[in-house]
């Protein structure tokens, strides 16, 4: 099961991504912008992955997605 990917689709709905302009936008303002997801697995065994269609709508705005895995 992939636990990650309701959150995803949770913030490309709360954020109404994708916004084509986003790079444009972000350089005229002389801003950054970073989303930070970490992803506690302490068995080891559960899976994260980002789904290919918030992979290709992050790449439209020039931009990708990293996971921080973190396993005590």
């Amino acid at each position: 099961m992939i636990w990650l990917t309701p959150h995803l689709w949770y913030l490309k709905a709360c954020l109404s991504l994708p916004h084509a302009d986003l790079p444009e936008r972000l350089a005229q303002a002389n801003a950054r912008m970073r989303f930070f997801c970490f992803w506690v697995n302490e068995s080891g065994d559960r899976v994260s992955d980002v789904p290919e269609p918030i992979r290709a709508m992050m790449e439209t705005m020039g931009d990708t997605i990293e996971i921080d895995e973190y396993r005590w």
